[in-house]
């Protein structure tokens, strides 16, 4: 590689470009090889074709090592990042685990009682086992957080 690109982007890397090795070394994230599923239903499945980047990559153990650490995250950015499609299949992949997990989607007509009532309804049940005392769990992925008002694209 030339010097002038090593320098160059190493002059605009941030550390959210490298993950700390068990080794104590400092790596660029890379995903690995993406394969195409052999069987998949496009007209259902498409999204689940996400191609791996380095960005849905540093996304991902970020999330796990959050949620093994049992610490809040909030994730933000410009439209059309794919933040929400991530977060459903690392949540996807929680629940096929055996974790529960709920997701609640703001609208700009959401306040917070309606907030409220959706936490407390999944939270509490006169249902024998849907209690969620100490050990059970649940995780909420609360999506458009901050959604004030209707975008151009009609999203409610």
């Amino acid at each position: 590689m030339p010097t002038f690109i090593s320098t160059w982007s190493k002059a605009f890397s941030t550390i959210y470009q490298y993950r700390l090795t068990s080794c104590g070394q400092w790596k660029e994230w890379s995903p690995l090889p993406w394969h195409c599923p052999d069987k998949i239903d496009i007209s259902r499945d498409i999204f689940r074709l996400i191609v791996p980047t380095k960005d849905t990559v540093c996304a991902t153990s970020l999330m796990a090592m959050m949620m093994q650490k049992r610490r809040p995250m909030l994730f933000y950015g410009s439209h059309a990042s794919a933040k929400t499609t991530n977060i459903l299949l690392f949540v996807e992949r929680l629940t096929a685990s055996g974790a529960l997990a709920k997701h609640v989607n703001f609208t700009h007509r959401t306040d917070a009682s309606q907030v409220l009532s959706t936490v407390d309804s999944e939270l509490s049940s006169n249902d024998a086992g849907t209690c969620f005392c100490p050990p059970k769990e649940m995780t909420f992925f609360l999506d458009d957080l901050a959604l004030p008002n209707i975008d151009k694209w009609g999203d409610c």
